[in-house]
């Protein structure tokens, strides 16, 4: 009697064990990224989960886009250049993202005017994202960024990243590994309210195109630019157009030698 109970109870904690892993090894199977959308389109989350059909308001998986004008392509939760995104003013990362590994981030604020917040960037993990350009591209409402987690090892566009982010007084980009980047034109373009940008950390070594990098930077006062490594740099036109503020740069380590077009490289710098 006492060994058939033994073998009742292990046969019901085996049953039980199986009904209770089998939803959970499912949900780990159907995982997916997407982002969800506010019902009042005010807020965007991004989950990594197998929630998404309970989620109210409007979903998108990470990887659908949409068509601008010119036939480029749009995340769709994103504006374009002919739809600005004026409802969206606060962005979240829920923590179930971090298990999620983007290969490209790029346009996916693309014209969020209105956006003031993005929280959770510390579960956005950038470790195999290759693209970045036009990240932030016009941003206006945004005054900071907490970047202190990217992984950039992999990135090799950054232009446009932070283009049009007219009110961002400050960027803390000493955790940034530009060691495979090709591609900075106007990454700080339109940087209106910049003051200073400390790039010591930044390895340019890879870099051919630089042009309006830095253009109409118009409050920056200091610029180090002493470890840039420009071997490779074929572009520099409008580089520094308009960085009106500026009183002196310490160029003295560019290479120029395969710089093709400097054009208003230092044009309107007054």
């Amino acid at each position: 009697m006492i060994h058939y109970l033994r073998y009742c109870c292990a046969m019901l904690f085996a049953l039980f064990s199986f009904l209770l892993a089998t939803p959970l090894s499912a949900q780990a199977q159907t995982r997916e990224a997407y982002v969800a959308q506010s019902a009042d389109k005010t807020m965007l989350t991004f989950y990594f989960d197998a929630l998404r059909a309970t989620r109210t308001g409007t979903t998108w998986a990470i990887e659908e886009t949409k068509s601008g004008m010119w036939d480029e392509t749009f995340p769709r939760w994103a504006g374009t250049s002919q739809e600005v995104d004026t409802t969206t003013t606060r962005v979240v990362f829920d923590a179930s993202f971090q298990d999620f590994r983007p290969t490209t981030t790029a346009k996916w604020f693309y014209d969020c005017n209105a956006l003031k917040q993005i929280e959770g960037m510390e579960f956005l993990n950038t470790s195999e994202v290759k693209d970045m350009g036009y990240m932030f591209y016009k941003c206006w409402a945004l005054t900071s960024l907490d970047l202190k987690n990217f992984n950039t090892q992999n990135v090799t566009n950054m232009s446009s990243m932070f283009d049009g982010c007219s009110r961002l007084k400050s960027l803390d980009l000493n955790n940034f590994n530009t060691q495979n980047v090709t591609n900075m034109s106007s990454m700080f373009s339109f940087c209106e309210a910049l003051t200073s940008l400390d790039l010591k950390c930044f390895n340019t070594q890879n870099v051919t195109d630089m042009s309006s990098m830095f253009y109409c930077c118009e409050a920056l006062t200091s610029l180090d630019l002493k470890n840039f490594n420009t071997q490779n740099v074929t572009k520099m036109n409008y580089m520094f157009y308009k960085c009106w503020a500026l009183t002196s740069l310490d160029l003295k380590n560019f290479n120029t030698q395969n710089v093709t077009d400097m054009n208003s490289m230092f044009a309107y710098c007054l």
